[in-house]
């Protein structure tokens, strides 16, 4: 199993109807400020998640995301990403 652990901008929140679940991705929580992804497996196919948010307020100076990928059962080596 695999996570996917996506910061979410200052500012926006995840939008009620969320990320549905399927036979690739099993499970979805959304702690305050991220949402973290459980795929049931990654290969070499390329995999689009769409993380639904709404603007919840306006803020200056937003600071880029943080987006993490690491193995369910090893989580010592993490992949990291930033969104802008």
């Amino acid at each position: 199993m695999v996570l996917i652990e996506v910061g979410l901008l200052s500012g926006f929140t995840p939008r009620a109807e969320g990320i549905e679940t399927n036979d690739l991705v099993r499970k979805v929580e959304t702690p305050q400020g991220k949402v973290v992804i459980y795929l049931e497996s990654v290969n070499t196919s390329e995999v689009c998640v769409t993380i639904p948010t709404m603007r919840s307020f306006k803020v200056s100076g937003v600071q880029d995301a943080t987006v993490l990928i690491y193995d369910y059962y090893d989580p010592r080596k993490p992949v990291k990403d930033h969104l802008f």
